[in-house]
C-alpha cells in the first residue's frame, strides 16, 4: 500500500532532521565514553547495533506500509532489543558503582541513538526512493 502524502512529508522531515539527532547522540556518546571509561564499549557497541536494527525495522515498515499494521514490525521488537542491550551490558556496571544513572542513560540514549539516527542518515536515499516508488 501506498504511504499517504502527509505521512510521507513527516518520514520526510524526520530524514532531513536525522543529522541533528545524529550530533547530539554522537554527542551523548562521546560523553558515555569518557565518563564511564573503556569497559564500557562493548556495551556501547551492542546498543549502536541495537540502533541499526531498530532504524532497519523502521525503514521496512515504511516500505511496507499499511496505515494500522505497519507500526507493529518496530513498535514493540525494536525497543526491546535496545533495552535488552541495555539491561545486558550498562545495567550491572551501574549495579556494582562503576557508573551512575546519568552516564547509563547518557549510553543508552547516545549509542542507540547513534545507531538508529546515522543508519537513517545513510539509508535517506533508499527510503526516499522506496516511498516515491509505486510499491514495486
Amino acid at each position: 500500500m501506498r504511504m499517504p502524502a502527509a505521512d510521507q512529508k513527516e518520514v520526510a522531515e524526520l530524514l532531513q532532521r536525522s543529522v541533528a539527532g545524529l550530533l547530539l547522540c554522537a554527542a551523548f556518546g562521546v560523553a558515555f565514553l569518557v565518563k564511564g571509561g573503556v569497559a564500557l564499549i562493548t556495551g556501547g557497541g551492542a546498543l549502536l547495533l541495537s540502533g541499526v536494527f531498530f532504524a532497519g525495522l523502521v525503514v521496512y515498515s515504511w516500505r511496507h506500509y499499511h496505515p494500522y499494521w505497519s507500526w507493529l514490525i518496530w513498535a514493540v521488537p525494536g525497543p526491546a532489543l535496545v533495552i535488552s542491550a541495555f539491561q545486558l551490558f550498562i545495567v550491572p556496571s551501574h549495579l556494582t558503582g562503576e557508573i551512575s544513572v546519568v552516564v547509563g542513560l547518557l549510553g543508552l540514549f547516545g549509542c542507540a541513538g547513534l545507531g538508529y539516527f546515522g543508519a537513517l542518515f545513510t539509508l535517506r536515499g533508499y527510503v526516499w526512493r522506496s516511498l516515491n516508488s509505486d510499491g514495486t
